[in-house]
């Protein structure tokens, strides 16, 4: 069997949407490849092969803390690397980087699956005074990106971008996907909502995922606030994150925190909000459209695709809040729409699949 080392910056059991695909991708690759796992130390075994390395106990970067700049580790990512002949990295961090030197110095086939836009990470969490030096992330990441062999992108348009940017490295699209077994719709809404204390005449708006900032959980607060003032609506936000005292001293919000087994909220949900400023594919939204759920998202990243207008969903503008409280409102008012559109996403989300994407990846790793 052919062996491949997956590079992650990010691990278990901490669950965001590298962990996620992680989750679905390595047990499929596992059948076919010798897998060995690269990733930081975040206390958890996960799989039988890891190579787990030391995390600084000062920096950090976007809510995640970076591995330690160490000897040991260093030694450790080359000699994982030159063990390998095929280095399969989920980035977007320090320990990719290092992967990605180590596999051009050994000439190890280096596939690289880009989950999101790490400059506009960047430039969303940081305060203004230093938003310029996202300009300098983005040069450092576009050198690095074209010192890889491939690079996976999740849709089409986004091969475009990154060619506008001067990146040369051979590209292909692998679309990610949603489990629809797990992720369906319920039998039964009323229970459904019955079960999380919440009344069944409500309805129920939702969103899943981290809270922080580039995820501009402020718009949909603001706009639940005053979509409350006329209508008998509550909020469910499942996650957590660095912007959660914006709901403090909230009425009619859900909190639950962190959760692993998240289908049960999308079920008690009648519309799904992602008010992301940045996405690629955005799991969240894909399983929440498994569950039948009509979305309301930003044109952001893949969204713009796969969410249609009138169809399974609604878009509205970056930050305009006024602009998503119409398009609630054309929801919570119209209950065929509702229906009509949860269908439309349900099938939308059925034609996404993990074994088409893992299949298009063992393509592209077993290629010389």
């Amino acid at each position: 069997m052919k062996k491949i080392v997956i590079v992650t910056d990010t691990y278990f059991p901490k669950i965001d949407g590298i962990t996620s695909v992680l989750k679905e991708i390595v047990p499929r690759l596992a059948q076919t490849f010798e897998i060995t796992m690269l990733a930081p130390d975040f206390g958890a075994t996960w799989h039988p092969s890891e190579v787990r390395l030391k995390r600084s106990r000062f920096l950090c970067l976007l809510d995640y803390p970076l591995v330690r700049i160490s000897l040991g580790n260093l030694k450790k990512i080359r000699n994982t690397v030159k063990a390998a002949e095929a280095v399969f990295i989920q980035g977007p961090a320090l320990i990719s980087v290092i992967a990605i030197y180590y596999g051009r110095k050994y000439q190890r086939k280096t596939v690289y699956y880009i989950h999101t836009n790490v400059w506009e990470l960047y430039k969303n969490n940081v305060s203004r005074i230093v938003r310029w030096s996202g300009a300098l992330l983005k040069k450092f990441m576009v050198y690095w990106y074209n010192k890889c062999d491939v690079l996976l992108v999740p849709y089409r348009n986004y091969i475009d971008e990154l060619d506008a940017l001067g990146i040369t490295t051979k590209k292909e699209v692998v679309q990610l996907g949603v489990d629809i077994e797990k992720f369906k719709p319920t039998d039964n809404k009323v229970e459904a909502k019955q079960k999380l204390g919440i009344d069944p005449n409500c309805i129920v708006i939702g969103y899943v995922g981290r809270v922080s900032k580039e995820k501009n959980i402020n718009v949909l607060l603001e706009a639940f606030k005053r979509l409350r003032e006329k209508h008998d609506v509550k909020l469910i936000v499942v996650g957590s994150g660095t912007e959660m005292d914006i709901f403090k001293d909230e009425r009619n919000i859900i909190l639950p925190g962190f959760q692993k087994d998240v289908a049960q909220y999308y079920q008690a949900m009648d519309i799904f909000v992602m008010p992301s400023l940045t996405e690629t594919t955005s799991l969240a939204t894909l399983e929440a459209m498994a569950c039948g759920i009509p979305v309301v998202t930003t044109k952001v990243g893949f969204l713009s695709d796969y969410v249609r207008k009138d169809y399974n969903g609604l878009h509205f503008p970056k930050g305009n809040a006024y602009n998503l409280i119409l398009q609630l409102k054309k929801l919570v008012r119209n209950p065929e729409m509702l229906k009509d559109m949860g269908e439309n996403a349900r099938a939308t989300a059925m034609t996404f699949s993990w074994e088409n994407t893992v299949k298009k990846m063992k393509e592209v790793l077993e290629k010389d």
